[in-house]
């Protein structure tokens, strides 16, 4: 039976033994771990509590350990790409309220905690460096953006439109549900700004324009040089709303 030692300040050192709970032994650990698979059924199936990830390739995942209240697995992402977190293999466990088959992303270099209350549910709590995201779009006519285009930041996503326009244009957004499968461990409420530029060296606006379950609110429109900033935030697990509440000058 493994065993912890625990100081006490009136009985010395005590042993106490570690018992298994669940499929897991609490607090063992794995490191050199290889994500695998592209889905709940071929991702690495984890069985320890502190999970190392140190080889990411694009697309592939790691699957939890069986749920069981009371359980607390850690996840670090050292790889070169997102990770991939899915429930335990063929369960139907969710994470954050989101389907076993659809799992959650973790960005390189950031460490996420998994906790099981009750068995069936995970709720994962977060550490990440990626505060603030910048990608760009060329596209130089009517355009549908992809979710990677306008996540990678947990606070803020700046996305430049690059591309040089001959008339008046639509950027459409992603579905919501796509750009839920992007973000970083996204939850019921999860918010964050956008900002869109328009950096095109023709003069006519982008217009941002909506797609399925998406609420837009105020103005949409980006006039050449300048940009404007949203809130987007998650309303449920398929649904989100863009606020417009900020424009400004580009140069």
């Amino acid at each position: 039976m493994n065993s912890i030692t625990v100081f006490s300040p009136t009985t010395g050192d005590i042993k106490l033994p570690l018992f298994p709970v669940g499929n897991l032994i609490a607090e063992s650990s794995y490191d050199g771990i290889l994500a695998s698979g592209t889905s709940q059924a071929t991702a690495t199936q984890l069985s320890t509590s502190q999970n190392n990830v140190v080889t990411v390739a694009s697309g592939t995942g790691v699957n939890l350990p069986a749920s069981c209240a009371g359980v607390s697995v850690t996840v670090e992402n050292n790889g070169a790409n997102s990770l991939t977190v899915y429930p335990f293999q063929g369960s139907t466990d969710t994470i954050n309220g989101i389907a076993a088959t659809q799992g959650i992303q973790i960005l390189p270099g950031s460490v996420a905690v998994f906790n099981c209350t009750t068995a069936g549910f995970w709720v994962a709590l977060t550490s990440s460096t990626h505060n603030a995201a910048f990608n760009t779009n060329a596209a130089v006519a009517n355009t549908t953006l992809t979710a990677v285009n306008i996540t990678g930041g947990i606070a803020s996503v700046d996305l430049q439109l690059t591309g040089t326009l001959t008339g008046a244009a639509t950027a459409t957004l992603p579905t919501v549900s796509t750009v839920i499968s992007a973000s970083h461990i996204p939850s019921i409420g999860t918010s964050y700004r956008l900002r869109i530029t328009n950096a095109s060296s023709g003069a006519f606006a982008w217009t941002v324009g909506t797609s399925t379950g998406w609420t837009l609110t105020g103005t949409m429109t980006i006039a050449q040089n300048t940009w404007r900033e949203f809130v987007v935030t998650f309303n449920t697990l398929s649904t989100a709303t863009l606020q417009s509440v900020a424009t400004g000058t580009y140069s």
